[in-house]
């Protein structure tokens, strides 16, 4: 191992090539690292904090096997957010030479900094990063026409305001200034490490305090086991394809594919642990017996079935497509490796997609009564994927013992709960009353995505005008006081609906006749419940409770029902 200290100059003005390899993450700085460099910089070049240099941090790198008329070329192993970032503020002064008709200055930084002035394809770059980075930092490089904005573009974008503001504080040398700081005064450690493996080492920096999330050890253990002449094509061929299917669309935000590769390791029964993630991969697939493409392949078709769970990819049948929804919307994320084993077991065959969805439905059933219950969640994270050891050759009814021995509140306990629980003030009071609007539809489908929950009964009762007498008086029909009565159900199951924004404006606090008129317009279907009624009270609330409530318990059905 050899280390010593070098200003930036001694590092890119030379006939090196620094590349970062396909194992190590993208690049990630965001404004509050740029900030942090810059005030470094500048706090060199004022008064009060002038130093002579300021240490930046270490660059760890390996030397590449060397090729006759080949340049020199080093794999940065640590270091590689300093590197880039460095690049692109020496991109910054380029231009602004250039705009300020500096020329020479220009030049010496592209030639000699930036690129290698006799260099053809990659080798005429001094810094070579992940190929995701690749586009727009050799954009940038080589004064191209940007195409995306990516993270390297908003980094450059950044200094590029900090160096103009700059230069318009110091007009006659801040340009020069700023060079001088960047290229003579920023102080690195250079470690070079002979005969060392790169992915040993990236592995033990993780181990001693550098901030690697899962997702980087995971393709660095699965890309160990590929030559790094051979990593380039393995990357576009496999792993890229991969990283792909957990992108930004343009509808959907990306997916962090650290959750996806925890869920995958949960999904045979074993728990792990967020900060476990690698360790259970590596476990899993150790050293000696792992085929990179044979578990990407694997990876593809559960990371198809992941998509599919999170709604950015539509599934096989309509009713399991409605299925997962719910799931998505009742937020048990938990329940995610036990979907993806069964959702495997139906992709090979061994599953019929019917017991699929019967399967996601018990889930649905089994969470839902236990919340309406007041029964605990906490324990979900491990009872899921704890049930994959107990599916065996018959899934469906395996689950359903299971789910039951975990405790399902049956009928009888879920309807009386429903009844009177505050539905409204809820994780899930707009997924009931969707399902149930689904459950009596009898005429065209209506969208209910737009609709807002209404109160019959107001949310609020004050004030001695015309309405607020009313509800006061049909409230104050038993011997209770109608403040009391309306605590009791305003925010239940009884009193709640579906309708239109503008429908819920016009009711507002509005007596029971009026707002039944209006609900008379609604094309919601829960709403023709309130056609023949002439009043509303305690009674009628509770009544038209206990029959949602029973229409629930048919929707999230006890086990084989």
């Amino acid at each position: 191992m050899k280390a010593g200290e070098r200003i930036l100059k001694q590092i890119l003005y030379t006939g090196d090539q620094y590349i970062i390899p396909l194992f190590q993450r993208y690049y990630e700085w965001k404004e509050t690292h740029w900030e942090r460099l810059w005030e470094d910089i500048i706090a060199m070049l004022e008064e009060e904090t002038r130093k002579e240099c300021h240490f930046l941090g270490s660059i760890v790198c390996i030397p590449n096997k060397p090729e006759p008329g080949k340049l020199l070329q080093y794999i940065v192993i640590d270091g590689q957010q300093r590197v880039i970032t460095l690049s692109l503020i020496l991109c910054v002064l380029r231009d602004v030479a250039q705009a300020m008709g500096k020329q020479e200055m220009a030049e010496t930084i592209q030639d000699y900094y930036l690129m290698h002035r006799h260099g053809k394809a990659l080798d005429q770059f001094k810094v070579i990063p992940r190929q995701r980075d690749r586009k727009s930092y050799f954009e940038l490089i080589s004064r191209s026409q940007l195409s995306d904005d990516t993270n390297i573009i908003r980094a450059y974008k950044y200094f590029q305001t900090r160096v103009q503001e700059f230069i318009t504080e110091h007009p006659s040398n801040g340009l020069d200034l700023l060079l001088g700081a960047t290229t003579d005064q920023l102080m690195l450690v250079v470690i070079t490490l002979d005969n060392e493996n790169p992915f040993e080492i990236f592995k033990s920096l993780n181990s001693t305090g550098m901030k690697l999330a899962e997702a980087d050890l995971i393709r660095n253990h699965v890309f160990m086991q590929i030559p790094l002449s051979e990593q380039e094509a393995f990357d576009e061929e496999y792993w890229l394809p991969l990283e792909r299917k957990f992108e930004k669309t343009e509808i959907l935000p990306a997916i962090d594919i650290t959750d996806f590769f925890r869920d995958y390791l949960m999904r045979n029964g074993i728990y792990v642990r967020p900060n476990q993630t690698f360790v259970a991969f590596e476990n899993d697939y150790d050293i000696p017996n792992i085929q990179p493409e044979t578990v990407c392949k694997e990876l593809y078709n559960y990371a198809d079935h992941f998509n599919v769970i999170r709604g950015r990819k539509r599934a096989a049948t309509n009713e399991l497509d409605t299925a997962l929804r719910i799931l998505r919307s009742l937020s048990v994320s938990t329940s995610y490796p036990l979907v993806l084993n069964l959702m495997e077991r139906q992709r090979t065959g061994t599953m019929s997609t019917d017991d699929l969805v019967k399967c996601v439905r018990a889930i649905l059933g089994f969470v839902m009564r236990r919340y309406i219950c007041g029964e605990s969640s906490r324990a979900y994270s491990r009872w899921f994927p704890l049930a994959c050891r107990n599916l065996g050759d018959s899934p469906l009814n395996n689950l359903y013992s299971y789910l039951k021995d975990k405790g399902w509140p049956d009928d009888s306990r879920f309807i009386t709960s429903l009844v009177k629980f505050n539905l409204y003030s809820s994780n899930y009071g707009r997924e009931v009353l969707e399902a149930l609007q689904a459950n009596v539809r009898t005429t065209e489908p209506v969208d209910v995505s737009q609709c807002t929950i209404e109160h019959i009964l107001p949310q609020w009762i004050h004030g001695d005008d015309e309405d607020n007498l009313a509800w006061q008086e049909a409230l104050s029909g038993d011997e209770q006081d109608w403040r009391s009565v309306w605590a009791t159900w305003v925010h239940t199951i009884g009193n709640l609906t579906l309708v239109g924004y503008d429908y819920n404006t016009s009711m507002s606090n509005k007596h029971f006749q009026e707002k039944k008129n209006e609900l008379a317009r609604s094309k919601v279907d829960l709403n023709r419940y309130f056609d023949k009624l002439s009043s509303w009270d305690a009674a009628a609330i509770e009544k038209r409770g206990i029959e949602l409530a029973q229409a629930c318990s048919r929707i999230w059905a006890e086990p084989n029902a």
